[in-house]
């Protein structure tokens, strides 16, 4: 599977910075994407658990369109952008950020900018999917195409602007007739750290990003299952082709999302040769339900995470056939040695293999429900044509690239 692409997602967070203020959100507060910690956690007491059967009294309503974001609310204010839905010259769109009191609904000041036709968006999703920050004196918003703002609280005036978009000249436009570059669009909410500000988009292609724009000291830790088709290359190898010499980690293991979410108890890995960036991570991401092993073998970590989606897509053409669990276990344990010897063969150690990276994926690949390469295997064998399934997804089937 390419790459590249993450890798630039991963780069302009870091490489892509505006001057920024911020404060100390108060208790209440709920002042961007994920919360006032960033972690979905608020430290307000006394809020209501349950209501009556006909729902909490409603206080105001206003109505929004079907592009609108999440709403940051902080003190008396409430703010959201959303796409407007008249239509101007040419196809074109009209987007918006709008800023409420959060006690009546009265609106206290909005500001609107033009953007490209609607079909530019290659995710099928309409509007901005950027929730807007809250600071004590500004407002920060990002749109789907990249127009940035930094509005004044109070007013809506606004302090600078950004077309995040013109910065990079990898984004311009669907660039159709060319799959990999295909504009995906700005999804990250702007939050302020310091005096800067990272910004997030969705970019397929090649960028070459200089290395010099990364300082060497800074670690990489790649969060990328899969294996680069036309070089073979593991996604820590193009990490340190892009970027030189760094301490490089992998984070990897059995993680589906749909569990995590909902705070029920996950373990994973992260593996690299430099044993203070692999016990920093550790550290950092141990919390509560989540717990994090170190092993400096890298590279079976990232084999192994490869290759199980294969196994998985195996797994449903097994419950597909119906073959039962004894058919289904041979090839799991089977595929599973053939595996370890690929990646012995590659350096990695045969032990990475039975712990979490290894077999501790394959059980969640090819057992669970949410399993994604396992239902394209069971999808396959009922009938359907690989492109359908595929094209009916909405997430990504890693194993599918990887066979290649």
């Amino acid at each position: 599977m390419i790459f590249r692409s993450t890798l630039a997602v991963l780069l302009l967070a870091v490489c892509g910075v505006v001057g920024a203020n911020a404060e100390a959100p108060a208790v209440g507060d709920w002042p961007h994407w994920a919360g006032p910690h960033g972690d979905c956690t608020s430290d307000e007491t006394g809020l209501l658990r349950e209501w009556s059967s006909d729902g909490p009294r409603v206080l105001w309503r206003i109505p929004v369109t079907t592009g609108s974001n999440h709403p940051s609310v902080a003190g008396d204010d409430l703010c959201y952008a959303q796409l407007e839905d008249k239509e101007l010259k040419d196809n074109r769109k009209t987007e918006s950020v709008k800023c409420v009191d959060a006690n009546t609904g009265r609106e206290k000041w909005s500001y609107s900018y033009d953007v490209p036709p609607i079909w530019h968006v290659g995710w099928g999703e309409l509007g901005p999917r950027a929730t807007p920050t809250i600071t004590d004196k500004y407002v920060y918003a990002v749109g789907t195409f990249g127009n940035a703002f930094c509005f004044d609280r109070k007013t809506g005036a606004i302090v600078w602007k950004q077309d995040f978009r013109k910065q990079s000249p990898y984004l311009d436009g669907s660039l159709k007739g060319n799959g990999n570059l295909e504009w995906k669009g700005f999804n990250g909410s702007l939050i302020p750290i310091g005096d800067k500000i990272p910004y997030f988009y969705w970019q397929g292609g090649n960028p070459a990003i200089p290395a010099s724009a990364i300082p060497a000291s800074i670690p990489v830790l790649s969060v990328v299952k899969g294996i680069e088709n036309v070089t073979f290359a593991r996604p820590s190898e193009i990490i340190l082709e892009t970027l030189a010499t760094r301490p490089v980690a992998v984070l990897s293991g059995p993680s589906h999302a749909e569990e995590m979410g909902r705070g029920l108890p996950a373990s994973v890995v992260v593996a690299g040769a430099d044993d203070r960036f692999r016990v920093a991570v550790r550290d950092a991401l141990n919390h509560g339900m989540f717990r994090v092993y170190t092993n400096p073998d890298a590279i079976g970590v990232e084999v192994a995470g490869a290759l199980k989606n294969i196994l998985g897509i195996a797994a449903g053409v097994c419950d597909g056939l119906s073959l039962g669990d004894n058919a289904k276990a041979a090839v799991l344990t089977r595929g599973l040695a053939e595996i370890t010897r690929f990646g012995v063969n590659l350096g990695a150690q045969p032990s990475t293999f039975f712990g979490l990276a290894g077999v501790g994926d394959v059980i969640t690949t090819c057992y669970s429900k949410f399993g994604r390469n396992r239902s394209v295997g069971e999808r396959i064998r009922r009938g359907e044509r690989l492109t359908d399934v595929l094209g009916g997804m909405l997430n990504v089937a890693e194993g599918v690239p990887t066979t290649q």
